[in-house]
């Protein structure tokens, strides 16, 4: 009895912890993006995912990083991106994998970044990926989906 008490009190912090910290999600203004991921790939075939961020204000704004859901990297590996992320690891509460980058993009500018990636078995694999700029709570989501044949 203590253990599904217990088992509760934590599921019910963590889901207002959440909704708490929804509260606190913004869309970025002024921002347009462009994601490009084959739908089809074979397996242990090496492929690109191409990231554009355009920033459309008329004062610079910061890529901060990006989260890819795990559901996605199941079976896709992200090898290398061009520029380079600065550091990776792994959001257990989301989830997700978060790619920092802190780069800035001039007033009316437009930064691209092509990952490099590999399947990695045979499945459809699919998920969100959150493009923050100028903070971790400030992101567009992207839909991701490849079919690994």
């Amino acid at each position: 009895m203590k253990k599904k008490t217990i088992l509760s009190l934590l599921t019910t912090a963590v889901i207002v912890a959440a909704v708490m910290f929804a509260g606190c999600l913004e869309y970025p203004k002024n921002i347009v993006v462009d994601v490009q991921v084959p739908l089809f790939v074979n397996e242990k075939e090496e492929f690109n995912i191409i990231v554009t961020v355009e920033n459309t204000a008329e004062n610079p704004q910061e890529l901060v990083s990006w989260d890819i859901a795990d559901s996605y990297l199941k079976g896709i590996s992200i090898t290398c991106s061009d520029p380079p992320y600065k550091d990776d690891w792994q959001v257990p509460i989301f989830n997700t994998r978060c790619y920092e980058y802190h780069i800035d993009i001039p007033a009316g500018g437009k930064q691209t970044v092509n990952l490099t990636a590999i399947s990695l078995k045979k499945g459809d694999y699919s998920g969100d990926m959150d493009i923050c700029i100028n903070s971790e709570s400030n992101f567009l989501s992207r839909g991701l989906r490849t079919i690994v044949e």
